[in-house]
């Protein structure tokens, strides 16, 4: 499981440096680099042990909370979308939540994911 979560971050690493250096090709940027942001995202005591939370960060799923589970990962400093959708999911009437945080430059970021409005969505608290 750790070799697949080793795999999995170094996949993401090389696809945002990929990213960076096509998106930076034929323009000269003369300001200073953009330093990356830790993200951490911990998985509350009290959400439950029969289900996960899948997570998915802008738009790319990125790893499964299970029970006593922590998401750790690097990313760009700035904006970014977070899904986050309990598994197994027996109905649709709340099939998913989202919401944006900022990551700020050469910090790491922690979020709790706690349940909100009495069970009906996830969210990262503190955001």
């Amino acid at each position: 499981m750790k070799l697949l979560h080793a795999t999995l971050v170094a996949a993401i690493s090389c696809g945002f440096a990929a990213a960076s250096a096509h998106a930076g090709s034929g323009h000269i940027h003369r300001g200073a680099p953009v330093a990356d942001s830790g993200l951490v995202i911990k998985r509350a005591a009290d959400f439950g042990n029969q289900s996960n939370i899948s997570l998915f960060i802008n738009r790319h799923r990125v790893y499964s909370l299970g029970y006593g589970r922590t998401y750790r990962g690097t990313f760009p400093a700035g904006l970014h979308l977070v899904t986050m959708k309990q598994t197994p999911h027996l109905n649709d009437a709340y099939a998913y939540s989202q919401q944006w945080i900022r990551l700020i430059p050469g910090e790491t970021s922690t979020f709790p994911a706690i349940w909100r409005g009495g069970g009906t969505r996830i969210a990262l608290e503190g955001s």
